[in-house]
């Protein structure tokens, strides 16, 4: 339940009021996650007047403002087809329209393809306060206590990687039961990111080359049993979906 409502129209306001607000304040941006996920009493900050909103190229650098939509990337053409269609694919049309970039890296489960193509990617996030620029793997596996007082304002995307995901699921618009995304950059540096179980989609790999990719997975998928599938069957579609990822990049180079 909802106990209170705060619409700051500055950063600065919006500082203050986490820095000095007793009792829990969640950020709401198009709220389509906080209410799958909350249960219990919490005042909210509607984050829809901040500026936020922006979507800038800078070089080989993307940044995304926090309150961009997901429906606002899909219709984007300056945004790379893969991070488009991974939006397309989050979630539906009307749900695209509400929720945002910033909301699915502070809430979105581990059968998300856009968290786990951005873990991939190596993304990283602008957060508030201290200015602070953090990998997205780094924040993760411990969000709740890494965003914690904390207002994501971008996220960051390195350009220079080439990056594919694929994954698999019952109908084209369910969520995956398994996924994997790769990237690789020209130094031969590759990561994995699997996801479709679990609480947040998980780094499996970040290595100098793809060398031991296949396994990598594999490992991560061992004790992914869960009511959607057992562990078996994630590892054995985890190898070939990887192995279709590094097919595609090899292609796209």
């Amino acid at each position: 339940m909802i106990t209170e409502y705060h619409r700051p129209a500055t950063l600065e306001a919006a500082m203050d009021l986490m820095k000095g607000f007793q009792g829990r304040l969640v950020p709401l941006a198009g709220g389509t996650i906080l209410k799958r996920n909350e249960k219990t009493s919490f005042a909210v900050m509607d984050l829809q007047d901040l500026p936020i909103r922006a979507i800038e190229k800078h070089g080989s650098e993307l940044r995304i403002g926090a309150g961009v939509t997901l429906q606002q990337i899909v219709d984007d053409q300056v945004i790379p087809t893969i991070l488009r269609r991974a939006c397309q694919e989050e979630a539906s049309y009307n749900l695209r329209q509400m929720g945002t970039i910033g909301g699915c890296v502070a809430g979105a489960g581990g059968r998300s393809t856009l968290l786990g193509l951005l873990l991939a990617m190596n993304a990283h996030l602008e957060l508030l306060p201290g200015n602070e620029k953090i990998s997205l793997g780094n924040v993760t596996p411990l969000r709740a206590d890494k965003l914690a007082g904390k207002l994501i304002t971008a996220v960051i995307v390195d350009l220079t990687c080439k990056a594919a995901y694929q994954r698999i699921s019952k109908t084209p618009t369910d969520q995956p039961l398994i996924g994997i995304a790769v990237a690789r950059w020209s130094s031969g540096r590759t990561r994995a990111g699997v996801f479709g179980f679990g609480d947040v989609p998980v780094l499996a790999m970040d290595g100098p080359t793809q060398e031991g990719l296949v396994g990598a997975v594999q490992n991560t998928c061992a004790s992914a049993a869960d009511m959607h599938a057992d562990a078996d069957y994630r590892i054995a579609m985890a190898s070939i979906l990887s192995r279709r990822c590094i097919e595609v990049i090899g292609e796209e180079a």
